[in-house]
């Protein structure tokens, strides 16, 4: 009887210790499963990709535009003012903008505060640097970009210090028809960040 008690009363306690010792286990597991669960993707800001072909020609597009978008400004205004000037934005937001230089080579300083019309919404510094204009300071043949800050323009982002070469073509109308680019720096695409060094790309408009 002596020996089925004690038997009985060792069971018990192994199941006891045995209890307890899971217990143990699953708490010590909780903390370095929530320390192992961080990942790394593609939309980490942190994280520098490599541009595939289809990717760098959407992004040789949109900086494009943003090549347009600045020349067209220029080849429209009616004088070139070396001063600064402060203007709405069509829908809201503000540009200042400053003319350094000459009607030869021309430095034009702008600086989003969030500017909106209706094709795009830009916020940041740029400088854009003309050569080889009519004598009217208008349709330049070379064009480059630097951007002095962080430069937002729609879905892309130009990172502080990165610089566009470019050479652009008209047509008999005096439209654009093509862009020349050389891209050198960061910028964020898609929320995305990219390195790129001298890729090249010819953009028909």
């Amino acid at each position: 009887m002596n020996r089925i008690n004690l038997l009985f009363i060792s069971i018990l306690f192994l199941l006891f210790i045995q209890g307890c010792g899971g217990e143990n286990s699953k708490q010590a597991n909780y903390p370095t499963a929530l320390g192992d669960g961080v990942s790394v993707t593609t939309t980490d800001e942190n994280a520098v990709m490599a541009p595939n072909t289809l990717t760098l020609k959407d992004i040789g597009s949109d900086v494009a535009k943003i090549l347009k978008t600045n020349l067209m400004l220029l080849n429209t205004k009616e004088a070139i003012v070396f001063e600064k000037e402060m203007n709405y934005c069509d829908i809201s937001g503000m540009l200042e903008s400053e003319n350094l230089g000459n009607l030869k080579k021309l430095n034009t300083i702008s600086n989003y505060q969030y500017c909106k019309s209706e094709d795009t919404v830009q916020n940041g510094k740029i400088k854009m640097h003309y050569e080889q204009m009519d004598n009217n300071g208008k349709y330049p043949k070379i064009a480059y970009l630097t951007s002095l800050e962080n430069y937002t323009f729609n879905k892309i982002e130009l990172k502080k210090s990165l610089e566009v070469e470019s050479q652009i073509s008209y047509k008999s109308d005096k439209s654009i028809k093509s862009i020349y680019l050389k891209i050198n720096g960061n910028l964020n695409y898609n929320h995305t960040n990219y390195t790129l060094q001298n890729i090249t790309q010819t953009i028909n408009l």
